[in-house]
């Protein structure tokens, strides 16, 4: 039931052995609202500290609302989709061999018409968000993309490996040798 209560709020953290659970208190204000206003709720633009809209946070909300996050990485890391990760500002090579400039414009058009520039190694799988998102949110969209652009990617970095095929021998049979890989110089 919708409403305020200022009580203690237990949460049970998980279930141990024999059912005995683990238990978090605290002394809060509970809001619980009904399923039509926490979707409003969700919707309503972040406001900083100094009382301002801020557009990264709101744009880093609707990539999560939107569920752009499933297929697009913010470490650099490959995924279905390019990588937000230093994306902004930077040369992107497409799949027909041109390179574009990922500014506003491309980031922008992007989201409206996926398949106009679909960046190389990539398949087009991206639907077009043209008429279902609105414009403030294609805008923090764009900001918090654009808030990545210093971000490099995070993860393990493989050596190079070079292959060396084994020697035969009269039998058939491979000849002991050098291992199958190794570091490239």
């Amino acid at each position: 039931m919708p409403g305020l209560a200022d009580d203690t709020i237990a949460l049970a953290l998980g279930s141990g052995r024999r059912g005995a659970e683990s238990i978090a208190r605290g002394v809060g204000t509970l809001k619980v609202l009904s399923p039509v206003d926490y979707a409003s709720w969700l919707n309503q633009p972040v406001i900083d500290a100094s009382g301002l809209t801020d557009l990264r946070a709101d744009g880093e909300n609707a990539a999560r609302r939107r569920e752009c996050l499933a297929c697009h990485t913010v470490d650099g890391q490959r995924h279905i989709g390019p990588s937000w990760a230093g994306l902004y500002g930077s040369w992107v090579t497409m799949n027909d061999g041109r390179r574009v400039l990922a500014d506003e414009e491309y980031l922008t058009r992007s989201m409206m018409e996926p398949n106009a520039d679909v960046v190389e190694g990539y398949r087009s799988v991206m639907p077009s968000y043209f008429g279902f998102l609105p414009q403030p949110e294609v805008a923090a969209m764009v900001e918090y993309i654009k808030s990545l652009r210093d971000v490099t990617a995070h993860g393990v970095q493989l050596p190079a490996l070079a292959i060396t095929p084994l020697a035969q021998s009269d039998a058939g049979a491979p000849e002991a040798g050098p291992p199958l890989l190794q570091e490239a110089p």
